[in-house]
């Protein structure tokens, strides 16, 4: 698996586990083993990064839908009108 892949893997974990807003740039890097520098790389913030893991596969798209839709605000704290957004343009 290259870093770009395990970056968008171990960030999908983090932010399923523990809610988007409360997971930092620097703990995906250290739980994917890169260097920050090197996350900015392939993604230049960490809503770059959500866009990626939703329009990378509709696997994560389902699993971070399925997240909002169940009401789990905590995961989406902030951000509710942004999803809202995502889930009409990629339905």
């Amino acid at each position: 698996m290259d870093n770009k892949e395990n970056i968008l893997e171990c960030a999908l974990h983090l932010f399923f586990k523990r809610g988007y807003d409360t997971v930092g740039v620097q703990e995906i890097a250290e739980v994917s083993g890169v260097t920050k520098p090197t996350l900015y790389y392939y993604f230049k913030s960490k809503n770059g990064l959500l866009k990626s893991l939703i329009e990378k596969d509709r696997f994560y798209y389902r699993i971070l839908k399925r997240q909002f839709l169940e009401w789990k605000w905590e995961m989406f704290r902030g951000n509710y009108f942004i999803w809202l957004e995502l889930i009409l343009i990629l339905e």
